[in-house]
């Protein structure tokens, strides 16, 4: 009854089928390229023969950002040795590599 008495819900509203419709350029600011684990492990060898990683010894060293990742997700097994470097990556992400004994190195701390 207070909320009638306050004017609530304003008689111009429309109410009805219509709702509300958040527009579509704030739905989604800005697009992260992510990449799993096992995806990156699968890859590693063609990224070698593309110069986009290195290889020494059996350990491979690669920059994500070369290749426009900017997000490492965890699913998946890592099966080669790898020196990681990328913006972010989930805490499942880091604890696997970190277990398989690679290294990963964060440029950005979120």
């Amino acid at each position: 009854m207070k909320q009638k008495e306050l004017g609530f819900p304003d008689p111009d509203w429309i109410m009805g089928k219509k709702g509300f419709k958040r527009p579509q350029d704030i739905v989604r600011i800005y697009k992260v390229n992510s990449m799993n684990i096992k995806d990156l492990d699968l890859q590693i060898d063609n990224l070698v023969e593309k110069n986009k990683a290195t290889k020494s010894g059996n350990t491979y060293s690669i920059d994500l950002n070369d290749i426009n990742i900017q997000k490492l997700l965890g699913s998946g097994e890592l099966k080669n040795k790898l020196n990681i470097t990328v913006n972010k990556a989930s805490k499942k992400a880091i604890e696997k590599i970190r277990n398989s004994g690679s290294k990963i190195t964060l440029l950005s701390e979120t």
